[in-house]
């Protein structure tokens, strides 16, 4: 079309850049709808470009499995904790009497080894979480992605020279058109054909490149999730190896007593143990309500839970596996009960962080009468783990904990606050979902009438916890003010400084050994169990 007069340039242009637009919309419809062949793109991008479109939808797909299976197993864990503790709870009623002290060993022989086979399998599931799936997402993230990108791209630049083209062949048909215009088409194809030529180059090597990293990198990643179970089963099948004397020693005791009372004629049908009555503790701490510890302290969390919380921040923000690995249960109860009984314990003597927040932990579990979040806000809670919106999550999260019970609200804020220092520091490859995952269900549970949602909704619990942990500043906002910075512990004179902050979690340590001791008692002759073995070993 010819410039009318008075009609300015730029007008002429803009006209120009609209039809060619439209040109490039209509190609893009004919292809779609099957009117019009794609005679521009080669076969080689376009297989390419469809293999590493399945690439990335099969890894986002097996990504989100491994996710979603890590915190059942997290769950299972948690529960396979509380069973080691039922072992060794009842190791411990039973130590003191020596009719039962083999029956007390052999509990306790059970009890550590569920701790230490829970451990191993937080390992394999820190593995499966860090070395597989979190370097899968990444790849869907970053290569396959630029490579969708620079296919689009590609499209774009396929769908504009094809338009130029069907421009100059429509000029060339119609009759009158000026030779100069032509001309100017024809260069215009030209230049376009470059342009093309150059973005096809680079796209078929960026789909190249992004197709053999997909496969390279998710077969190492296969390797090291067989790998991963491989060390799983191996070493727990080398315990159980050498358990086995040990299992045979006991049965051969069994045999050996029941001889000894057939041949005196004791034996007995049933036993029936007389329940002792023991004299309760001076004051009750573990077990009680908020409301009257923090009445009776007179400060707004307990005071042994504030002096914990500074133990913590001076002395375990370097420990690996904080919060997740287990404290001796021995300690553990040790500690609970001298508290219990009204001590002042000095927490300074304590050499194990991990006997620390087993403490804590058993305290936030056994709160009465109802949980820290207490169960009617449970359903709340969930709800809100399902919103998106970060904004209105969190604004949620507000609403929510205000309306919780004065010191609940207190003791969420440290918690919370306490959980995302842990998270910031490297060392301890505990980042908030990992805290989440052993935090939240100590903090968060349904209404005992409805145990059962427990499994259904503990991926959702373990994301809103999350969340607290990592915009504690946000939700509290107006609380009690800006969050005062806590200590971080001083590093020994000569150590190097700390790496920055990361929320990166890691597979944890390694787990308890079990321990190696003679139960049996001297009132008949004793077997000779081999040693248990160490899980180290």
């Amino acid at each position: 079309t010819e410039v009318a007069p008075g009609q300015t340039r730029g007008r002429y242009h803009t006209m120009k850049r609209i039809k060619k637009s439209l040109s490039i919309a209509k190609q893009s419809v004919l292809e779609r709808t099957n009117n019009r062949e794609n005679t521009q793109e080669s076969e080689d991008v376009a297989h390419r470009a469809q293999q590493c479109d399945d690439a990335s939808f099969h890894l986002r797909k097996i990504t989100k499995c491994i996710q979603k299976e890590a915190m059942t197993i997290g769950v299972s864990i948690q529960d396979g904790n509380m069973l080691a503790d039922a072992f060794i709870d009842w190791s411990q009623k039973t130590k003191e009497d020596p009719e039962l002290s083999v029956l007390g060993g052999v509990l306790n022989k059970v009890g550590e080894f569920q701790v230490a086979h829970e451990d191993l399998r937080a390992k394999l599931n820190a593995t499966l979480t860090n070395d597989v799936g979190d370097a899968l997402r990444s790849l869907a993230k970053t290569e396959l992605a630029a490579a969708k990108e620079q296919k689009m791209k590609y499209d774009r630049m396929r769908l504009s020279y094809d338009a130029t083209l069907s421009e100059e062949a429509n000029l060339k048909k119609a009759k009158g058109i000026k030779p100069q215009k032509i001309q100017e088409a024809e260069d215009e194809s030209a230049r376009m054909r470059a342009e093309f030529s150059r973005v096809g180059k680079d796209t078929r090597h960026l789909l190249f490149d992004a197709q053999y990293v997909a496969e390279f990198t998710t077969i190492e990643r296969m390797c090291d999730y067989l790998e991963a179970y491989h060390a799983f089963f191996q070493k727990g099948l080398r315990w159980l190896a050498q358990m086995l004397p040990d299992i045979n020693e006991y049965r051969l005791y069994i045999d050996r007593r029941k001889e000894e009372l057939e041949q005196e004629s004791k034996v007995r049908q049933t036993m029936v143990l007389s329940p002792q009555i023991l004299a309760g503790p001076k004051q009750k701490t573990f077990g009680e309500t908020l409301e009257v510890i923090t009445q009776r302290d007179g400060t707004p969390i307990p005071k042994f839970i504030s002096k914990a919380f500074a133990y913590i921040r001076t002395k375990a923000l370097r420990e690996e596996g904080i919060f997740r690995v287990s404290g001796t249960k021995r300690e553990v109860l040790d500690l609970k009960n001298r508290i219990d009984e009204g001590q002042d314990v000095d927490l300074d003597t304590i050499m194990d962080p991990h006997v620390v927040t087993g403490m804590v932990k058993m305290f936030l579990r056994e709160l009465q009468p109802e949980p820290l979040l207490t169960y009617d806000r449970y359903q709340d809670f969930i709800n809100i783990a399902e919103i998106e919106d970060t904004s209105l999550k969190v604004a949620e999260l507000r609403k929510a904990i205000d309306s919780l019970p004065v010191p609940n609200k207190a003791l969420l804020r440290e918690l919370m606050e306490l959980c995302q220092l842990v998270a910031s520091y490297p060392e301890t490859k505990m980042g908030a979902a990992n805290l989440a995952t052993v935090i939240g269900p100590n903090i968060l549970m349904p209404p005992e009438d409805d145990e059962g949602s427990i499994v259904d909704d503990i991926a959702l619990a373990n994301m809103v916890v999350t969340s607290m942990i990592q915009h504690v500043d946000r939700i509290f906002t107006g609380g009690k003010g800006t969050p005062t910075p806590s200590p971080k512990p001083t590093p020994p004179p000569g150590a190097r400084p700390a790496p920055a902050p990361s929320t990166t979690s890691a597979p944890p340590p390694k787990p308890a050994p079990v321990p190696n001791s003679n139960p049996f008692p001297t009132s008949s002759p004793p077997p000779n169990p081999k040693p248990a073995p160490s899980p180290a070993s």
